[in-house]
């Protein structure tokens, strides 16, 4: 349990240093406190949304998907790609530990 909270201070300052005001609720929802839905696989892979076409953490939870990473593209256009892409995948990692350890 100690190692989820050194998880989620970590994703909760990528997610503030993109100005994702969302997506580290939904963390909390969905996968730590399954009061939505119980997720059931994180996937990295490339998902088009709101001007965005990279590769995010994609979970699954029944019939539903759930975007765990909406950088905001104004931001991520100013930054080099390969540290959103880092990111990213880092993000989906820890989220992958996250769900089996929940």
């Amino acid at each position: 349990m100690n190692n989820n909270i050194v998880l989620l201070q970590k994703l909760k300052k990528i997610y503030q240093n993109y100005g994702d005001t969302t997506s580290f609720e939904n963390v909390q929802d969905y996968i730590l406190k399954e009061t939505v839905l119980r997720v059931r696989n994180i996937e990295y892979r490339r998902v088009k949304k709101t001007g965005l076409d990279m590769e995010l953490p994609v979970g699954k939870a029944l019939n539903e998907e759930i975007v765990f990473f909406n950088p905001t593209k104004d931001l991520v256009d100013k930054l080099p790609l390969n540290d959103v892409k880092k990111d990213s995948q880092y993000i989906t990692n820890c989220l992958i530990d996250l769900l089996e350890t929940a």
